[in-house]
């Protein structure tokens, strides 16, 4: 089963939002972090029929707490004003 519960959304224009608290990764050499792919827009399908619905990219987002700038669900809580 390939399943990412929350790595990543789509929000409602089609842009990548990444739970940025919430993902620590070091990119393997000569690649993109995923942290990069922030706020990149989608390539969409030609046709309309095979496009997702704002509904269900909306759900997933919800359902995995990834919001665009702030810790999902999922995460201790952030801790600041340190160094």
């Amino acid at each position: 089963m390939n399943v990412d519960h929350g790595w990543f959304g789509v929000d409602d224009d089609y842009r990548i939002v990444i739970p940025w608290e919430c993902f620590k990764e070091e990119a393997v050499v000569e690649s993109r972090g995923m942290m990069q792919f922030e706020g990149e827009r989608i390539e969409l399908p030609r046709e309309e029929r095979f496009m997702s619905s704002l509904e269900g990219l909306r759900w997933y987002r919800e359902r995995w707490g990834v919001r665009q700038k702030y810790c999902c669900f999922q995460c201790p809580p952030r801790v600041t004003g340190l160094g």
